[in-house]
Formats: C-alpha cells, sequence, structure tokens
C-alpha cells in the first residue's frame, strides 16, 4: 500500500528481520531496478534530496541490538539502536561513547552515515574517529565488513558518510556497527559566560583553550539592536573534564566572570532550529564569527539565531521559513557568499517540504 514519506510516495515498507533476509531484499530490488531507502528512527531523513516515488522502504528497526563487550571496551549497536540508549546501556559498566549527536533520539546508524557531530567533538573526533568495524549490505545484496576495506588502504579512520543514501545513488545499508569506549570521567563541569557581541566571542576563545576543554559551545539566539548598538544576547559554554581537583582548579580560573555548574545549559549540544525553519550548516573560518552573524541578520532584517561548536564540530542557523522566497534566497546567498570568499561554507542541511525545490541549489557546498 501506497504511503507518503517528506513528498515522496513509497510503493512498498519492508522490515527485514536479518542480515541474510536484508541482503536477498537488496539483491532482488536491484535485479527489479528498485529504488530502496533505508529508515532507522527516520530523525534525519529530511536531510536527504529523495525521489518522487520510492519503491521500498527498508525499516531497520528489528536491527536495534546493543551489546557491550568488557574484554575489548567495545560496543555493537545495530543501525536502529537509539543513541540515547547505548549510552544508558554502558554507563552501566562506567563507560561511554565520546560522541554526543545534537539529535539525541536518533539511531546509531543515521549517526554514523551522516557523521552527525556534537560538542565534544572537539576533544575526541566525529563518530569516524570511534568506528573500530561495521557491517554494510551492498546495493547489489553483497555483505561486507568496513575493517577489511580500511585495512586495505592502510587507514585507521572508518569514515561510513560513503554509505548515507543521497539520490540517485543506490542505497547502502549498514546494518550494525563497533565503536570503542571509554571509562566516565570522574567529574565533569560546564563554565557558563554572557556573549553581547560575537566579537567578544573571539575574545575569550584563547583563554579557553589553555584550559583544554572538552567542548566549547556557543548560543546567539540572534542579533537585535539598541540604540544603533548591535547585541547578541547569547551565551557562550565549556565543557570541562577529568579528575575532580583538575577540574575545580580549572573552574575557580573563571571565577566571577562565569556561571559554573554540574550540568549543561538547556541548549548545549541542540540544534537551533523547529520544524518549519531551514537549517543552515556553517563552517566559519577562525575569527569570522562576527561577521557571518552581522551578515545573517542585515539579510534577513530580523534576528537569526545561531548555535554550534567553536571546536571541530559545525554551527548551524535557523531561518524562518515564512520570509519571503525572494528574501529567503537573499539570506542564504548573503552568508554563502561572505564565507566562500573566505574559504568557509554554508548549505541547506533540512528545508520544510513546500520550500525543498527554491533552495536545491544551496543543498551544495
Amino acid at each position: 500500500m501506497a504511503d507518503q514519506l517528506e513528498g515522496a510516495e513509497v510503493r512498498y515498507v519492508v522490515r527485514p528481520s536479518s542480515v541474510s533476509e536484508l541482503s536477498a531484499l537488496m539483491a532482488e530490488a536491484r535485479e527489479a531496478e528498485m529504488s530502496v531507502l533505508p529508515k532507522g528512527g527516520g530523525s534525519k531523513l529530511g536531510w536527504l534530496d529523495l525521489p518522487p516515488v520510492i519503491d521500498v522502504l527498508l525499516d531497520l528497526s528489528a536491527f536495534d541490538g546493543c551489546s557491550y563487550a568488557p574484554s575489548t571496551g567495545n560496543v555493537t549497536a545495530g543501525a536502529a539502536a537509539p543513541f540515547a540508549v547505548v549510552q544508558d546501556e554502558l554507563a552501566r559498566f562506567g563507560r561511554r561513547l565520546e560522541l554526543d549527536p545534537p539529535s539525541w533520539r536518533g539511531t546509531v546508524g543515521g549517526m554514523v552515515v551522516t557523521g552527525e557531530a556534537g560538542p565534544i567533538s572537539h576533544r575526541f573526533g566525529p563518530p569516524a574517529a570511534h568506528i573500530v568495524n561495521a557491517t554494510v549490505v551492498l546495493p547489489g545484496g553483497e555483505i561486507g565488513e568496513v575493517a577489511d576495506r580500511v585495512e586495505l588502504v592502510g587507514n585507521s579512520i572508518c569514515d561510513l558518510r560513503w554509505a548515507f543514501p543521497g539520490w540517485p545513488h543506490p542505497s547502502c545499508v549498514v546494518v550494525e556497527t563497533v565503536l570503542r569506549t571509554h571509562p566516565l570521567p570522574d567529574s565533569q563541569a560546564w563554565v557558563t559566560f554572557p556573549v553581547e557581541q560575537p566579537f567578544h566571542v573571539m575574545n575569550l576563545l584563547d583563554e579557553l583553550l589553555a584550559v583544554h576543554p572538552s567542548a566549547i559551545e556557543l548560543d546567539l539566539p540572534g542579533m537585535r539592536a539598541v540604540a544603533g548598538t548591535r547585541y547578541a544576547t547569547g551565551a557562550l559554554s565549556i565543557l570541562l573534564e577529568g579528575a575532580a581537583p583538575g577540574v575545580e582548579d580549572r573552574v575557580r580560573r573563571f571565577e566571577g566572570r562565569g556561571q559554573a555548574s554540574e550540568y549543561a545549559p538547556a541548549w548545549w549540544g541542540r540544534y537551533p532550529f523547529r520544524p518549519g525553519e531551514v537549517a543552515v550548516r556553517l563552517t566559519i573560518p577562525e575569527g569570522m564569527l562576527n561577521v557571518i552573524c552581522y551578515t545573517l541578520a542585515d539579510a534577513a532584517g530580523l534576528p537569526i539565531p545561531v548555535r554550534g561548536s567553536l571546536g571541530h564540530g559545525p554551527c548551524w542557523a535557523a531561518i524562518p521559513a515564512d520570509l519571503t522566497p525572494q528574501r529567503l534566497v537573499a539570506v542564504i546567498e548573503a552568508a554563502r557568499n561572505v564565507l566562500l570568499a573566505r574559504s568557509g561554507s554554508a548549505v541547506v542541511q533540512w528545508a520544510p517540504a513546500h520550500l525543498r525545490e527554491l533552495v536545491a541549489p544551496y543543498r551544495y557546498p
């Protein structure tokens, strides 16, 4: 029975229960020249350029297992295993994945194929740096292990972003992933600083890096003008981890300037955009944060929220979808022009279905 998915028509929904069954399905679909789309939790399906018709939607919900091996310190997680569930299971053993994707309810499979990184990628790197192995079913039904491929090319990074289904390329299916785990830190503390102007962030950055934070996250709800001066009214927060005495010593360095807490700010590691807004992924060269914030506000004529990592993770802008088409395009083009001229980028990651065609030219760098 046909269904609808993000504006695309779905002809069949199939839920394989084993790797062999999945392999056979992929081979049959390939022979019949049918399009296939894998689906785990579905939190990032909107990031895809979907074809008008999806012949087979692969429901991977059966691949949701999670198993920790104390002997190796690795965890094996099915593609549809919710990331939060995996972290909760590891916490029972005093372990964690040193990963924190913003879509906390997303799945491990979705995280690894999109390379979704959160604030602590500043210290620990992207998902590819944590993958030991992965079982993947290729478009023709062949079953392979990524570790074999990585050993062949002599690399220690298992980057699975090539498996992200991007139409018109045929889909690969990541079935399960083996990831390295690490002991939970003895102590954690967040120190949060008010930010009134984007350039204040750059003044703080060198001092913050000197205390070796696990993450640096910025939240700018948007620029506003008061008596001719533009204010960001945002916050900058750092995460400090390690032995309790060392964390306490580093926190004391900011006494009287930042607010310390054992809990993360509510906005920490979360996307700034809401349903109905256009999500733009920003790669901002060092020292250019204030420029792009001012550019977005000027082009839109209203506050544009910006949030993200000042380490190695991306920043995100949330553009209201109720702007006129001309204004929406003008905001995106202004950001792209400013960043491209400075070796940065602005890419539309997600947009409401009715705007997909309008923003299609901006879905890639």
